[in-house]
């Protein structure tokens, strides 16, 4: 016929299925930092999606000492790991978002 093939699918379907999964993905993501402890949340949201500094971090959580905080981020992200592993079966995005590592064998 002279027309070219226009390689079959519809392209702007698939691009918006898979913006739709990603934000699937994402509100996996905001599922589980609610299911933590308020302090944990703090500092996720703070830490991990605004990306402020430590120091800011704990300013803005009041929680002084390093090593206090160190200890609080390691349990945010423990737990984080424990209500992710839920959260990414329960919105289907398990393809995006990697099963973490047992928090038992991160503790040892």
């Amino acid at each position: 016929t002279g027309i070219p093939a226009s390689g079959g699918g519809n392209h702007n379907e698939d691009m918006y299925l898979e913006v739709a999964h990603y934000r699937q993905a994402k509100r996996a993501v905001d599922y589980a930092i609610k299911g933590c402890r308020q302090r944990s949340q703090e500092i996720l949201k703070y830490r991990y999606v605004q990306q402020l500094s430590v120091d800011r971090v704990k300013d803005c959580i009041h929680l002084y000492g390093h090593d206090t905080y160190i200890q609080a981020d390691r349990y945010a992200c423990f737990e984080f790991a424990d209500t992710i592993s839920v959260a990414r079966v329960l919105f289907a995005v398990t393809d995006l978002i990697p099963e973490l590592q047992d928090q038992e064998q991160n503790r040892k």
